[in-house]
């Protein structure tokens, strides 16, 4: 969540240095101060000291290939979520700028929105999930990504594009924690091995949604770059009957640290 924050931040000062005309360098100055600031105000501390795992333990199972077939609905979601990010995070502003007209003051409030939007829909993952159960909660959360990706593809001006995008960020910040949860519940005791293997599917949702949006603005068809991945997250509501949600309590502690808060993306 704090990389959501830190997010929202970001663009609100970018959006300020283009209203008060600062050059691009000056805004990229005060950046690396902020960083600076950041890395000078760091202390160490100790960490933790572990009891040595004893001799005679079980060595965990091979997770197998079986394990990769299990993981395909999870990773499809996982995949659709980064490729929406990924379109979101790298070409919301071009998108404001170039399709919709909008000044270099206002181009950056499409990512804030969005960053705004992960915020809340994290926040609230958890009691949504307690009250409405985690396949009601993904299916939902997929149609509010879908119907928010079509108006942002659609958008007369920029305020219904900011406001889409905000809304994109709600749904979309559901899916990610939740696809992790029930994946490492698959294997509760190789939790960490099963994530890593989940990730391979992040990094392939990136890699797409920079690649394609890109590719399709670079030709002018910003709006088709976001009305695409909107056809995608209408065929996820049809994994979310593999989603599970555990008694509370017996998450594995591995998919309580991956679900706490992971970047939208991995880049």
């Amino acid at each position: 969540m704090a990389w959501s924050v830190g997010g929202v931040v970001a663009a609100l000062l970018t959006a300020g240095a283009a209203r008060l005309d600062w050059p691009v360098a000056a805004g990229l100055n005060a950046q690396a101060g902020i960083v600076l600031l950041l890395a000078l105000c760091m202390r160490s501390h100790a960490l933790p000291s572990f009891a040595p795992e004893p001799s005679g333990a079980r060595t965990q199972p091979p997770l197998g290939r079986r394990l990769w077939i299990r993981l395909i609905p999870f990773g499809l979601v996982l995949l659709v979520v980064y490729v929406v990010e990924s379109t979101v995070s790298a070409w919301s502003a071009v998108y404001l700028r170039q399709t919709l007209a909008a000044s270099l003051t206002v181009a950056p409030l499409a990512y804030a929105a969005y960053q705004a939007g992960t915020v809340v829909g994290r926040a609230a993952t958890d009691r949504l999930v307690h009250k409405c159960g985690a396949v009601a909660v993904v299916r939902a959360a997929a149609l509010v990504v879908a119907c928010a990706l079509a108006g942002m593809a659609a958008a007369p001006s920029w305020p219904f594009a900011v406001l889409a995008a905000g809304a994109v960020g709600l749904g979309a910040s559901v899916l990610a924690p939740l696809s992790l949860a029930s994946a490492a519940r698959l294997r509760p005791a190789a939790s960490e091995a099963v994530l890593a293997r989940l990730n391979l599917f992040n990094y392939v949702g990136v890699v797409i949604g920079g690649a394609v949006s890109g590719l399709l603005g670079s030709t002018g068809q910003f709006r088709l770059a976001y009305a695409a991945p909107a056809a995608l997250a209408l065929l996820l509501p049809a994994a979310a009957r593999y989603f599970t949600q555990p008694p509370r309590g017996t998450q594995p502690m591995a998919a309580r640290r991956a679900c706490s808060d992971r970047r939208s993306a991995p880049s």
